[in-house]
């Protein structure tokens, strides 16, 4: 499945999950990229945003998520895209 294709489907995931979680859509595109792996670093480049606002993205998106690590940033996205099918 191309990137672009599975970045797709996770940020839905994410929009999903927004109104509960009240999350902004570049909290949305934070997340969906660090579900896909993407580092720090190229989370910045392709939001063209700086490496700090990735991380308080992050902050923000994981506090309205109720979650405090990566692992269950997946866990999250694993048992959301299990309902959607």
């Amino acid at each position: 499945m191309p990137a672009s294709c599975s970045l797709d489907l996770l940020m839905d995931v994410f929009r999903r999950l927004g109104p509960a979680a009240r999350l902004s859509e570049r909290e949305v595109q934070t997340c969906a990229r660090i579900a896909i792996g993407y580092s720090t670093e190229r989370i910045a480049r392709e939001l063209k945003i700086s490496k700090n606002s990735v991380v308080t993205f992050r902050r923000r998106a994981f506090a309205k998520l109720n979650i405090a690590t990566h692992k269950e940033l997946f866990a999250l996205v694993l048992s959301r895209r299990h309902r959607m099918d």
